[in-house]
């Protein structure tokens, strides 16, 4: 299995949770749930934030872009200061997109200005890559 699926279910199994209790905290089927452990369906990046939430974490824990799987803090709203209407709609777009995207995106934009990104914080996806 990968990364996001071994920590989903470890996450889980720590809370003392079976699929049928997160199915229904999160307003989802149980089948659901077992597809996200199984790898038979990823969950978009709002599904990603509400596990993270349950199980006490964060996301990029759950993804394994990091061993730290203490909660971080919220980001919250796009502060109301982001005059450049270009930059709020970037920010609005990226709260949408799900992992997988997100990494594209992430990918697209270090080459476009690559100072603004840690050479060390490189993203990867669930094989490591």
């Amino acid at each position: 299995m990968g990364v996001l699926s071994d920590r989903l279910r470890e996450r889980r199994e720590r809370k003392g949770l079976k699929q049928t209790d997160v199915a229904r905290l999160l307003k989802v089927t149980s089948q659901t749930i077992s597809a996200y452990e199984l790898e038979t369906r990823q969950p978009d990046h709002a599904m990603l934030s509400k596990l993270a939430d349950l199980y006490g974490t964060n996301v990029e824990y759950l993804l394994g872009r990091t061993d730290d799987p203490r909660p971080s803090a919220k980001a919250g709203p796009i502060p109301e200061t982001v005059k450049d209407p270009n930059i709020a709609a970037i920010q609005r777009a990226a709260e949408t997109l799900g992992p997988e995207q997100a990494v594209k995106v992430r990918a697209m934009m270090e080459i476009l200005v690559p100072d603004a990104f840690e050479k060390s914080a490189a993203p990867k996806t669930d094989d490591g890559q």
